[in-house]
């Protein structure tokens, strides 16, 4: 004589959102929040809280706010953004987080080249 047979758990695959909020590209914090205005002519306004930048751009209507973020993005590293003088504290975070950056690098760079 056999045994029951077991039952098996139900495994529940986990969907993969797509997030709302974006790391900024400039002071690398998470805070890009991405708006799509579909009144009249269809246009992502993209803005981070922290540093202030700011990018405004006509996109198809069946664009994601993902789509552009990425949009976004590409636009920063081409140079087409004009870059918020920032003020106070903020200013001072994001030079300290950069000099850090670049210490690091350097660092790293030194120890390829001397493998």
């Amino acid at each position: 004589m056999g045994r029951r047979r077991r039952r098996r758990k139900i495994v529940v695959k986990v969907k993969k959102r797509i997030p709302e909020v974006f790391e900024c590209p400039h002071c690398g914090r998470r805070t890009v929040k991405v708006d799509i205005e579909r009144k009249g002519e269809v246009k992502a306004i993209v803005k981070c809280g922290s540093c202030g930048i700011h990018f405004e751009t006509p996109v198809p209507s069946i664009f994601k706010p993902v789509d552009a973020y990425h949009k976004f993005v590409d636009a920063y590293y081409e140079g087409r953004i004009e870059l918020p003088e920032v003020k106070g504290e903020v200013a001072e975070e994001i030079q300290e987080e950069l000099k850090g950056e670049l210490i690091k690098g350097s660092e790293e760079h030194k120890e390829e080249v001397s493998s």
